[in-house]
C-alpha cells in the first residue's frame, strides 16, 4: 500500500522528547502495592541537565496527579506511585513544555503512555526539553523617543472549530529604554501588540465611570443623604476650580500592532521557530484622531432595551482581537469611544452581562440583532440603531418507529447546537424533550447555523438524517433565517452505522505511534465545523486507530505527524491533505480495515 505523507504536512520525525525505553524490574524493597517512577530532564540542544523544572505525573483513571522538581543533575523521582497508566510532562522557564514520548513540543501534545504495575521500578525515563523562543524589540512614542512602562503582548495563532483564533502567549512591559522581551514562547505565528495605558478608550472609560458616580451621588443627595450632598458639593467646587478631568480629547493613543498598524486586520504576523530569538520587532505609538460611535439598542418591537454590543473589525474576526464590547443603559443607549477610522460590523444581543446566549434577567427570550455596518472616516458617528431580529419557531418529530430497543424517554433529547465563528456571539444549546409520539417544538430560536443531534437514544443508534423541507441537513447544518418558520422536520435514527479501523505502519511493516489519523468526507460541502464525518484518532504503540458510529459514504484517510487540535475542521487544511490521502468507501453497517504505510 502506498505511504501517506502529504508533503506540506507530514514532516520528518523530529523527536524532541525521545523516550528511552523504561527498564522495569521487581524489587523486594518496593511496597507491593506501589511503584517508583524516575528519570532525567536534559536540554535538547546540548544534553545538559535541566534543573529546577516542574515534572508532572498524571493519570486519568484513577485520577492521580503528582509533581516533583528536578535536582541539580536534572533527575526526578516519584515514590509510592499507584498502579495505572500515566503521562509524564515537564516545564521550566526558558524551555518549551514537553510531554514524555511526544514528537513535538508543547503542553497539549500527546505523548507515550507509561504503564505502571504494582511493585515496579520504572527508571531511566528521559525527556529532552527544547529551548523556548523569544520576541524582543523597542517601543517608541510618536517622536521616536523610548516609551516607558508600555504593556506588550505576544498573541499566538491557533485553531478553534476550524477557525483561526489568537491566544495570549506572553507579556512584557517596556523598560526605560523602551525595550521589551517576551520569553518562553512556543513555535508558531504571532501578533505583537503594544497597548499604552492612556489610550483614548481608557480615558473615556474613566470619564464615564466618574459621570456615573456623580449621577449616583446626585440621586442620593436628592434623596436626602448628608454624605452624598457633601460629595456633590466637593465635586462642584472641583469643577469650578478646574480640578475635575477635562473632556476626553479624541486625539490620542490607541493599541498598535506590529509593524505599526492601528487596525489588527492590517497587522503583520511574526514567525517564530523552535528556540529562536526574534529581535527587531519594534513598534511606534501613534496619536490618532479617533471617533465615538453612539446609538440605541431596540428590541423586536422597536422599543429601547438593555443589551450587549460588539464592534468587529471584519478583516480580523478572531477571538479577543478586532472586537470591542460595551453594554447599553436601560433606556437602550450605548457608546464606543476611541474608535480608529475603518469599517466595522456592529451587533448586539439582550443577554445579561456575563452570560452565554441566555435570556434577559427580567424574563423573555434571547434575541440577537441584525448586523449593522458602520464606517468611521473622521468625526463621530451618532444615531446608530441596533435592532433585534425576529425569532423563529422550529417544529418536527423524531421517527422512533424503527427502534425496537427500550427507550428511556426521560433521557431523550433533540439538540440544536450553534455553529459559530470567532466573530459571532456565544450562544447556548437549544434542547428539547420530544413528546411520546416523537414530536417537538422549539420556539424563539435566533437566526444562526445549527448542528442537529439526538442524545439519549439506545446504545448503537445514531442520527441517520435530518430533513427540513427537501433538504437533509444532518451533514450540512440547518441555517435558520430571522423570522422564517421551519416546520415538519423529520429526524431519523439508524443502528446500521459504519466503522473504519486499521494500523499505521512504517515501510518495514513496524507499527508507528504518535501519528494522527484524520478521516474526512469526500464531499467538500460536508467539510464543515463540528461535522460528524470528520474524525481524529491518535495511534499508540501498536500503531492502531479506529472510527465508529460513522454514516455510510465516501471518505478520505490522511496521516500527519504534527497536528494542532481544532484544525481538522479547516476546509483549506483538508483540501491540502486530500491529494495524498487514501480513498475510503463504507456501506451502512459495514466495517472496513485499512493499514496505512508511512515513510
Amino acid at each position: 500500500m502506498k505511504g501517506l505523507t502529504p508533503a506540506a504536512v507530514v514532516l520528518g520525525v523530529l523527536i524532541f522528547g525521545h523516550p528511552v525505553f523504561a527498564r522495569q524490574a521487581l524489587t523486594s524493597r518496593q511496597p507491593a502495592s506501589t511503584a517508583v517512577v524516575s528519570g532525567v530532564l536534559v536540554a535538547a540542544d546540548n544534553g545538559q541537565p535541566v534543573r529546577k523544572a516542574e515534572v508532572r505525573l498524571a493519570s486519568a483513571s484513577p485520577r492521580v496527579t503528582r509533581t516533583a522538581t528536578s535536582d541539580g543533575d536534572g533527575r526526578f523521582v516519584f515514590d509510592a506511585v499507584p498502579p495505572g497508566e500515566y503521562t509524564l510532562s515537564a516545564s521550566r522557564q526558558g524551555y518549551v513544555p514537553m510531554v514524555y514520548g511526544a514528537r513535538w513540543p508543547g503542553a497539549a501534545r500527546r505523548g507515550q503512555t507509561i504503564r505502571v504495575a504494582a511493585g515496579q521500578r520504572v527508571e531511566d525515563l528521559s525527556i529532552g526539553m527544547p529551548r523556548a523562543a523569544v520576541i524582543a524589540g523597542v517601543v517608541t512614542d510618536e517622536y521616536g523617543d523610548p516609551a516607558y512602562n508600555v504593556p506588550v503582548r505576544a498573541l499566538r495563532y491557533a485553531y478553534e472549530n476550524g477557525h483561526r483564533v489568537v491566544r495570549t502567549a506572553g507579556n512584557a512591559v517596556t523598560d526605560d529604554l523602551g525595550a521589551y522581551r517576551i520569553p518562553n514562547l512556543e513555535p508558531g505565528e504571532y501578533l505583537v501588540t503594544a497597548v499604552p495605558r492612556d489610550t483614548v478608550a481608557a480615558a473615556a472609560a474613566r470619564a464615564a465611570l466618574l459621570r456615573r458616580m456623580q449621577a449616583e451621588r446626585e440621586a442620593a443627595a436628592a434623596a436626602g443623604s448628608r454624605e452624598a450632598r457633601a460629595a456633590v458639593a466637593t465635586m462642584a467646587e472641583a469643577r469650578r476650580e478646574g480640578r475635575m478631568p477635562p473632556p476626553v480629547d479624541p486625539v490620542g493613543y490607541v493599541p498598535v500592532y506590529y509593524p505599526g498598524a492601528v487596525l489588527p486586520g492590517t497587522a503583520a504576523t511574526v514567525n517564530v521557530g523552535l528556540g529562536s530569538q526574534v529581535f527587531g520587532i519594534d513598534l511606534q505609538l501613534q496619536l490618532v484622531e479617533t471617533a465615538s460611535i453612539t446609538g440605541t439598542v431596540l428590541g423586536m418591537n422597536g422599543e429601547p432595551i438593555q443589551g450587549n454590543l460588539k464592534l468587529i473589525d471584519p478583516a480580523m474576526p478572531v477571538t479577543s482581537i478586532g472586537a470591542w464590547f460595551t453594554s447599553s443603559t436601560p433606556d437602550g443607549r450605548f457608546q464606543f469611544h476611541g474608535v480608529v477610522p475603518g469599517t466595522y460590523v456592529l451587533g448586539g444581543n439582550n443577554s445579561p452581562p456575563g452570560t452565554i446566549g441566555g435570556p434577559p434577567a427580567a424574563g423573555g427570550v434571547f434575541q440577537m440583532s441584525w448586523p449593522v455596518t458602520v464606517t468611521v472616516t473622521g468625526g463621530d458617528v451618532t444615531g446608530a440603531e441596533v435592532r433585534m431580529a425576529p425569532v423563529t419557531t422550529v417544529t418536527g418529530h423524531v421517527d422512533l418507529s424503527s427502534i425496537t430497543d427500550p427507550i428511556n424517554r426521560d433521557e431523550l433529547r433533540v439538540n440544536f447546537r450553534p455553529v459559530t465563528t470567532p466573530a459571532d456571539w456565544e450562544m447556548a444549546v437549544y434542547r428539547v424533550v420530544p413528546e411520546a409520539d416523537g414530536s417537538f417544538v422549539l420556539p424563539d430560536m435566533v437566526a444562526a447555523r445549527y448542528r442537529i443531534d439526538v442524545a439519549g437514544a439506545p446504545d448503537g443508534w445514531a442520527l441517520a438524517s435530518a430533513v427540513f423541507g427537501s433538504r437533509d441537513v444532518a451533514d450540512t447544518h440547518l441555517t435558520i433565517e430571522a423570522g422564517r418558520e421551519y416546520t415538519d422536520g423529520v429526524l431519523t435514527l439508524t443502528n446500521r452505522t459504519s466503522s473504519v479501523n486499521g494500523a499505521v505502519m512504517s515501510s518495514r511493516g513496524e507499527p508507528v505511534d504518535q501519528h494522527t489519523v484524520i478521516l474526512f468526507p469526500e464531499r467538500r460541502d460536508f467539510r464543515v465545523p463540528q461535522s460528524r464525518r470528520i474524525r481524529v484518532a491518535h495511534t499508540g504503540p501498536d500503531g492502531r486507530y479506529g472510527f465508529d458510529m460513522l454514516p455510510a459514504g465516501e471518505y478520505r484517510l490522511a496521516v500527519v505527524t504534527d497536528f494542532e487540535q481544532g484544525r481538522e475542521f479547516d476546509a483549506a487544511f483538508l483540501e491540502e491533505l486530500a491529494p495524498a490521502s487514501l480513498s475510503v468507501v463504507v456501506e451502512a453497517g459495514q466495517t472496513k480495515t485499512y493499514d496505512i504505510k508511512v515513510r
